[in-house]
């Protein structure tokens, strides 16, 4: 996950990262400058930092890079969904809890499972 968050770093087309609000999308590039990814016990703390985020951004580059911490995607998808610039390609949109934003820097935590545990509600990722 941490190598693949550094895929995020630098100019890109966030079209496949950002929610459909209704209305065509006019310009969807933006600068990533910093995409960590942090573990602290049970935690793992996401820290994304740039010059703008569309809407819904960050929350869709946490959700696909937790699915790929899961197993769920391989690393080499996300540049293809990056170039792909259709969310439909990308992975879940993480929940709107326990997110930090300040100036342009975005952070959240996000509970690890434990993989024996059942899989959590599809409408409530959150054990």
């Amino acid at each position: 996950m941490r190598r693949a968050a550094r895929t995020f770093v630098g100019t890109h087309d966030f079209r496949a990262f950002t929610a459909n609000r209704g209305v065509p999308l006019a310009d969807a590039v933006r600068t990533v400058t910093c995409c960590e990814v942090r573990r602290r016990g049970p935690l793992l703390t996401f820290v994304i930092a740039g010059t703008g985020f569309l809407y819904k951004m960050c929350r869709a580059m946490v959700g696909t890079l937790v699915q790929l911490g899961q197993g769920k995607l391989d690393a080499a998808d996300l540049r293809r969904i990056l170039d792909s610039r259709d969310r439909r390609a990308a992975g879940m949109t993480a929940p709107a809890t326990d997110w930090c934003c300040g100036r342009s820097t975005i952070e959240t935590q996000w509970p690890e499972r434990n993989p024996s545990d059942p899989a959590p509600n599809r409408h409530r990722p959150f054990p």
